[in-house]
């Protein structure tokens, strides 16, 4: 039997506390592994929640967003990651980082 939209689970992940203790290029890498395992199981797309981050470097958007989009390509990064909450600033380095992937 196949599930209508609102029976789909919605996996969110909040970055504020993530982005504190992933800092730095290998925790980053570990936690882009999990989203794409996480992107493998999902039927839907996964929500990345940045809430309450008011600050992420150009390596740690290049290292999760960048490569993330690369590993999965942009058109399916597009339609598969939904990222929410983040301040304009932020928000124009992340464009510019999935962009040149």
């Amino acid at each position: 039997m196949k599930q209508n939209a609102w029976e789909r689970r919605v996996v969110s992940v909040s970055l504020k506390n993530v982005y504190i203790r992933v800092a730095g290029s290998q925790p980053t890498k570990a936690l882009r592994r999990k989203i794409e395992t996480l992107l493998c199981e999902l039927d839907t797309p996964l929500v990345l929640d940045f809430s309450g981050v008011t600050f992420a470097s150009s390596s740690f958007f290049d290292e999760l967003l960048g490569r993330l989009a690369k590993s999965i390509g942009q058109d399916a990064f597009l339609q598969r990651v939904l990222i929410i909450n983040l301040s304009s600033e932020l928000e124009a380095m992340a464009n510019v980082t999935i962009g040149q992937r």
